[in-house]
């Protein structure tokens, strides 16, 4: 692979509180300038990602370290990212179902998941969900079933407020103050939608008909193949899409965000789940990406 080595080691007024923080120093992720980009397949072997340094973060909520590779290439940011996970969850909230009610509900089976959330404006030094500061933040969702079928991680905007807004969940602040959460989809179609069954047609069936997203919500392309307790997903989107829900990005300049193994929506430990943390990602580490012209020189 070329990996640098390691050592594996409910809506509405809820109020929610945090204790995960923020490492005090930030990483520095580089993404160098590749003539030849990495084809997004999920298999990480390209030339491109041989040649290049990466970083390893740990995720204090899974307890794992994440390794992050970049480059860019043409119009295109590029990211590799590889952590370890004892089995494959490519099935999530399947529909089982219940004779006694002649109808389906939804299992307790959740999806692999993997996070990008960037700095979109607001407060930057802190992207936790109990940050004491309002921000706004572009969020890629990469998810084992309902958009790597398809070659996509689904496309989000995430506002922490200081203000009450519709739909949003309330979040207890570091500082002790009351913020309030909310996600929302980009312009756009994602690349799956529940189904509506109401016969019988098996014990277990799948809950989501897949598609390809369209507008916004298919910014970002990503591929994750799963190998011998190992997730290795690559992500590709332009630099600068032209979509005003996301971040525009420019090669002479820096840029913060985080990475979560776990979706990041502040809710609790469900305990009856097959993944009991799957609603409790949260940015455990500051991460600055900056651009080089090439793997030797400093970034610009």
């Amino acid at each position: 692979m070329g990996f640098f080595p390691f050592k594996i080691g409910l809506l509405g007024s809820v109020f929610i509180a945090l204790n995960i923080g923020v490492c005090q120093a930030d990483q520095l992720l580089i993404a160098p300038n590749s003539l030849t980009p990495p084809v997004i397949d999920g298999k990480g072997n390209d030339p491109a990602w041989s040649q290049v340094p990466g970083i390893t973060t740990h995720d204090t909520v899974a307890e794992i370290p994440l390794e992050l590779k970049a480059v860019h290439s043409g119009d295109n940011i590029y990211f590799l990212v590889r952590y370890p996970d004892s089995d494959e969850s490519n099935s999530h909230r399947s529909w089982v179902w219940n004779q006694n009610l002649g109808t389906y509900k939804a299992g307790h089976n959740r999806e692999d998941i993997f996070v990008f959330k960037w700095f979109l404006n607001g407060d930057d030094s802190d992207l936790t969900l109990s940050s004491p500061g309002p921000y706004t933040a572009d969020v890629w969702y990469w998810k084992a079933c309902r958009t790597n079928p398809e070659g996509y991680a689904d496309d989000k905007i995430q506002r922490l407020s200081l203000e009450p807004m519709d739909h949003a969940r309330r979040i207890l602040s570091k500082t002790g103050e009351t913020n309030f959460l909310i996600r929302l989809g980009d312009q756009g179609t994602p690349a799956y939608q529940s189904r509506v069954v109401v016969t019988n047609q098996g014990p277990i069936i799948p809950r989501f008909d897949l598609k390809k997203p369209t507008g916004s919500r298919a910014d970002v392309q990503a591929k994750g193949v799963w190998t011998d307790g190992y997730w290795v997903i690559e992500f590709r989107r332009n630099l600068r899409t032209g979509h005003t829900d996301d971040l525009q990005m420019d090669i002479g300049r820096s840029y913060r965000f985080g990475v979560s193994r776990y979706e990041i929506s502040g809710l609790d430990v469900v305990p009856e789940s097959d993944q009991p943390k799957f609603w409790c990602g949260e940015i455990s580490e500051i991460i600055t990406l900056e651009f080089t012209r090439n793997g030797k020189d400093k970034a610009w």
